[in-house]
């Protein structure tokens, strides 16, 4: 019972990081104490903010910029790991179930956050406990993409990385027969093209199949003002205007090399769909000069 109680108080702790994602990094102590959780399970399970049963904000009604059409059929999106907008979280899954159910794999694309990454590309085996049901690793395709990026599987990284656990639950939730396979790496300005031109050839063959997802984790426009803010977000609009191999660096964000990766891994043109376009300062009222922004986003084959 001790010992159960002690894992249970460490993994709110990494919960509480999942909630706070522009805190500080973990403390050391803290993480190795997890990382020696790790090690003594037999199939790592990542602690998610909905296992805790944790109440989220109450968010403002905010329109809708942009719906998919009837026959589109999203292959990849842009979505944000910012707990503050989980209810945008949520309308954003809930249309991309209506036009693209059949999804087996999400694909997902995050930052890995307070630098835990050793390897270029961090992954893992594991599964995320989601409301009782795990979402648990595609782990052929696992395998695979391990191959081709010389990943290494770093099952520590993801205990505090919001950028898989904050999302899991939606995928869950809206893809319960679905699975995931998740990458972290750094993803800060500039981007090392050398390094993600690896993660560009590697999700090729993946790009036009039916059953995959690519789902890039990202937020936008940081720690600014709300103009200042506004006008980030004009300029990363540039980016989904016209999304290909030369608009990626309009992308604001923090996964800039995710926008790299999938604009050089698409051989044929498509276009973007926001959904939705807002900011913390929109959705709490909160901290007027330190906000992020938030583009919920679809990319889809461009029409002829």
């Amino acid at each position: 019972m001790k010992n159960h109680s002690m894992k249970n108080l460490l993994f709110g702790l990494a919960i509480a990081f999942l909630l706070f994602s522009c805190g500080k990094p973990p403390a050391k102590s803290s993480l190795q104490n997890l990382q020696k959780i790790l090690s003594e399970q037999r199939t790592v399970r990542f602690p998610t903010w909905q296992e805790r049963a944790l109440i989220l904000p109450d968010t403002p009604d905010i329109p809708v910029e942009q719906h998919l059409a009837e026959n589109d059929m999203p292959f990849a999106g842009i979505v944000s790991h910012h707990l503050l907008a989980y209810k945008f979280i949520d309308e954003w899954f809930f249309e991309l179930a209506e036009h693209n159910p059949k999804i087996k794999t999400f694909i997902v694309l995050s930052p890995s956050h307070w630098n835990l990454s050793r390897a270029d590309f961090s992954m893992t085996s594991g599964a995320w406990n989601c409301e009782g049901s795990l979402l648990e690793t595609d782990e052929k395709t696992q395998k695979i993409l391990l191959e081709k990026l010389d990943g290494k599987i770093e099952d520590d990284v993801f205990l505090y990385e919001h950028g898989v656990s904050a999302i899991a639950p939606f995928i869950a939730k809206y893809f319960p027969k679905s699975k995931i396979v998740a990458i972290a790496y750094d993803s800060e300005s500039p981007v090392n093209t050398k390094i993600a031109k690896r993660l560009s050839a590697a999700l090729e063959s993946f790009v036009a199949k039916k059953d995959f997802f690519i789902l890039i984790s990202s937020d936008f426009s940081h720690h600014h003002n709300l103009e200042r803010t506004r006008q980030n977000d004009n300029v990363s609009r540039k980016f989904f205007a016209a999304p290909n191999r030369t608009t990626w660096q309009f992308a604001l964000c923090d996964n800039p090399f995710a926008m790299y990766a999938l604009t050089h891994a698409m051989n044929k043109k498509f276009q973007a769909i926001i959904q939705r376009n807002t900011n913390s300062f929109e959705i709490s009222g909160q901290d007027k000069d330190d906000i992020t922004s938030y583009f919920f986003c679809y990319f889809v084959k461009k029409k002829e």
